[in-house]
């Protein structure tokens, strides 16, 4: 009996120092701005997860894949801009790959709150984006983005973005 105790006071504390370090470990560093074009990227990521949860919880998939088909250009050059965000100004490829992760659980535990009225939204959704512009599209992409989700201050106007980290291969 003790020593079962002993082993789940050590899983315990075990998890507890992992989730403590994956709260500290911020895959966007605070004194990193993003320029607009950054921004844009990540509101897109954060739409595309929306709409992608969508397609697949909502039923959705054929708006999902329109959509994407339509948008191809705009959702590759933002999914690049993102990447080289998260290369030279965060934690590299590990961050990316977290952030992605994090903005998937959002939209997800969204639905899951909101089930009715989330695959409503993005029905209307998928109808006004199916065929909108690039301006409209980021437009969208703005306005559906999850607040809960860390993402760069945009740079001032007369600032730069924050210079490239050195990124190493290993």
């Amino acid at each position: 009996m003790f020593k079962l105790r002993t082993i789940d006071a050590a899983k315990a504390a075990c998890a507890g120092m992992v989730m403590a370090v994956l709260a500290a470990t911020p895959s966007i560093a605070a004194d990193t701005c993003a320029s607009t074009a950054d921004a844009e990227a990540f509101a897109m990521r954060d739409l595309q997860s929306r709409l992608m949860v969508a397609g697949l919880a909502c039923g959705q998939r054929e708006a999902y894949n329109a959509f994407v088909k339509g948008h191809q250009s705009v959702l590759a050059r933002t999914g690049a801009r993102l990447k080289d965000y998260f290369l030279t100004r965060a934690d590299g490829v590990q961050a990316l790959d977290r952030h992605v992760t994090r903005v998937a659980n959002v939209a997800a535990r969204t639905h899951g709150r909101e089930r009715d009225a989330f695959c409503a939204e993005t029905a209307v959704l998928f109808k006004q984006l199916v065929e909108a512009d690039r301006q409209a599209l980021v437009r969208a992409a703005r306005q559906f983005g999850f607040r809960s989700v860390q993402k760069p201050q945009v740079c001032s106007a007369d600032a730069s973005p924050a210079p490239a980290k050195t990124v190493t291969a290993e």
